[in-house]
């Protein structure tokens, strides 16, 4: 994710205005304008993001956890996991033996709490003619502090069937005002059809439609 900064002496390399933030040395419209998802074509840029500036510890409680948990959560997201060849579980491999959560809502929601994996997204697609607008909107709406904590969107090169996938990010999918907050700003801006609702953690332990049963969307609205 690009780094941003608050002064309000920055100036933008790319328009020469002055600006209060800053990605990549531009203002946030010229990061935007310039970095839209349909014309990048580089290998190594995937994902274009927006961010809403404020400071992670507003978003992040703080709390001491144990080394056992540091490493489960380590593993987790660094996508060790495997769903079980019966698919009823999915396996985490660590430096000292395994873990292994079975495959249900209420299972995985604890993990979820024990190692603070907690984020989660709204899914939005749209094929690569109408790409750009509608991330443009979505992210001006993220920088502006009235949507969820970020947003990312697929870019040419990660999505090579015409069809991107805008994240919109809350902090935490357990804390449903908020998760439904968005999705209600969401629907305000035109965002009307059925849209799934997947944690962070569904993605770091591969539950897609694929590979096991359970649903990826915690919730669809």
């Amino acid at each position: 994710m690009p780094t941003a900064k608050s002064r309000y002496d920055l100036i933008c390399e790319t328009c020469g205005n002055p600006t209060g933030r800053r990605i990549n040395h531009q203002c946030v419209e010229c990061y935007l304008t310039s970095n839209l998802p349909s014309t990048i074509k580089n290998e190594d840029e995937p994902w274009v993001w927006a961010n809403n500036f404020e400071p992670r510890s507003q978003f992040r409680k703080r709390t001491i956890l144990d080394e056992a948990t540091v490493a489960l959560g380590r593993a987790i997201v660094d996508f060790r996991s495997k769903v079980s060849e019966d698919g009823k579980s999915v396996v985490i491999p660590l430096e000292k033996g395994r873990y292994e959560v079975p495959l249900t809502v209420e299972a995985i929601d604890k993990l979820a709490v024990r190692t603070g994996i907690l984020g989660g997204k709204w899914l939005v697609y749209r094929v690569r003619d109408e790409i750009d607008s509608v991330w443009l909107t979505i992210a001006r709406a993220t920088f502006n502090r009235t949507l969820g904590t970020g947003a990312k969107v697929s870019t040419s090169e990660e999505d090579k069937a015409k069809r991107h996938v805008i994240c919109i990010y809350t902090r935490n999918y357990l804390e449903l005002d908020d998760v439904k907050r968005v999705r209600g700003l969401l629907k305000d801006m035109g965002f009307t059809e059925s849209l799934c609702y997947k944690p962070d953690i569904y993605t770091y332990l591969d539950i897609y439609h694929e590979t096991t049963s359970l649903s990826p969307c915690r919730y669809r609205e």
